[in-house]
């Protein structure tokens, strides 16, 4: 991130920024997950690989799943009961002191 904030200050006009960060962003986008090898015919897989990429999935899927759970769980359970709500906040009594 450093070298690409230095580069851009170092290209000469807006328009060069522009182009550069749109290059950087495509690729990023379209071919940073590209592997050749994902085009070469693959070998079946075998019952215990089956198994291990059901987990795997299931993993990956709880951990995307349950901080959105904990918040939802979060949010109800920290709202204020019906009971103690009011349009009205409670007055409070003036503090008196006693001098003895």
């Amino acid at each position: 991130m450093i070298r690409h904030a230095t580069y851009l200050e170092m290209l000469p006009t807006p328009l060069h920024n522009f182009k550069a960060t749109t290059e950087w962003l495509k690729n990023e986008t379209f071919n940073h997950f590209y592997r050749p090898s994902d085009l070469l015919p693959q070998k079946p897989l075998t019952n215990k690989e089956i198994v291990q990429r059901k987990n795997d999935l299931l993993v990956k899927t709880l951990a995307v799943l349950a901080p959105i759970v904990f918040l939802i769980a979060a949010s109800v359970g920290l709202r204020t009961p019906a009971s103690e709500q009011s349009g009205q906040p409670k007055p409070t009594e003036p503090l008196t002191v006693k001098v003895r």
